[in-house]
């Protein structure tokens, strides 16, 4: 588990230092909450006990965030780029 975090951290560092912070940080806070999640069930054996169907749902949650983060990113990148071309053509 140790190692794994480890991990974690340096590719925490990498993200900050080679993308935008907006969008680094909570792609970052969010997956780690997941991976978390998914390394004590793996490892540990430990199991939500309320109830895991909500942990399911709210892990599927944050990543479906991450995701519209992502693709929010690039098709503003996109769009950007786009504009630019059609400018110059003009």
């Amino acid at each position: 588990p140790y190692v794994v975090n480890q991990l974690g951290s340096a590719l925490f560092y990498v993200t900050l230092g080679n993308s935008e912070l907006s969008l680094a940080v909570p792609i970052c806070n969010g997956l780690a909450l997941v991976f978390s999640i998914l390394t004590s069930f793996v490892i540990g054996g430990e199991r939500p006990d309320d109830n895991p169907l909500q942990t399911v749902l709210g892990s599927a949650l944050v990543v479906l965030g991450v995701a519209l983060c992502v693709l929010s990113s690039s098709s503003e990148e996109n769009g950007n780029s786009t504009d630019n071309m059609t400018m110059e053509q003009q």
